[in-house]
């Protein structure tokens, strides 16, 4: 039914948009063909643009089947790239796609739309519950729990809700701008927890304060939901300050960078599985 089914997906966060050119096959898990990120995009010109397309449009054989397109950018910026997109790709991205599942929480229309399709993403990876941890500019924990089907009916799930947290460079951004004595420094995953130096407390406090953080909203999002115990899947552009050297829970961690693209697919796939 899906067979040959060529999709873009756009996931637009606050610095950058990350691109991917999946095939769909009946029965497959889809496959990822080409990637493609633009880094901020509004300040790149058309031919820049056109140049960070490439690697997609290489692998591309005329139009995508469908673009799908998950943003939490503003929503002139967001819009933009929508335009370029169906510019450069002949068809319209789709940003208003269900993410499919039961929101239980109040507010709807102020949740990040990133956040529901990862948790969506974790469902597809065919996850009873899970805790989902995304990196980026800020850092998001959220649980989604599996609802019991009959057998051979679609998967569904429950979006539980979460927490917000700065990501790794908005906590660094924050300690130059807050301290008259204090200063922006490079970050590494592996750095030393006893600093050394200024510096180095500096990177400290952010990288391992990050750690600390994810683990403890993992736990209390996860023991509040009630899946305290569950899979915590990890995600987003800055993953690696919660793998390296070691993941920064000591239960099982899954880490799956195109959690949110799997999501928009199986929020798509349902939506034209029921349409025919």
């Amino acid at each position: 039914m899906l067979a040959g089914v060529d999709l873009v997906t756009v996931d637009q966060g606050n610095s950058s948009a990350k691109l991917g050119l999946w095939s769909l096959a009946q029965g497959s898990p889809p496959r990822l063909r080409a990637r493609a990120r633009l880094e901020g995009g509004r300040h790149l010109s058309e031919a820049q643009l056109e140049e960070r397309l490439a690697p997609l449009r290489e692998v591309l054989e005329g139009q995508p089947h469908a673009v799908l397109m998950s943003s939490v950018a503003a929503e002139e910026s967001a819009a933009e790239l929508a335009w370029w997109l169906e510019r450069a790709l002949g068809r319209a991205p789709e940003t208003e796609l269900d993410c499919g599942l039961e929101i239980e929480c109040r507010n709807v229309h102020t949740i990040g739309r990133d956040r529901l399709f990862a948790a969506r993403g974790a469902l597809e990876l065919g996850l009873d519950e899970a805790v989902v941890v995304d990196v980026g500019t800020a850092m998001t924990v959220d649980a989604m729990r599996a609802i019991p089907q009959a057998g051979g009916a679609t998967r569904r799930g429950r979006f539980l809700g979460g927490a917000i947290a700065p990501g790794p460079w908005m906590l660094r951004d924050a300690l130059a701008r807050g301290g008259a004595w204090l200063w922006e420094v490079e970050l590494d995953p592996r750095c030393p927890a006893l600093g050394a130096e200024t510096s180095e407390a500096l990177a400290s406090g952010v990288v391992h304060g990050l750690r600390g953080a994810a683990a403890e909203l993992a736990r209390r999002v996860g023991l509040e939901a009630g899946c305290a115990g569950a899979v915590r899947v990890v995600t987003g552009g800055a993953a690696r300050f919660l793998l390296e050297p070691d993941p920064f829970w000591s239960g099982h961690v899954r880490e799956e960078p195109e959690l949110v693209a799997l999501g928009l697919i199986g929020a798509w796939r349902t939506k034209a599985e029921v349409r025919t």
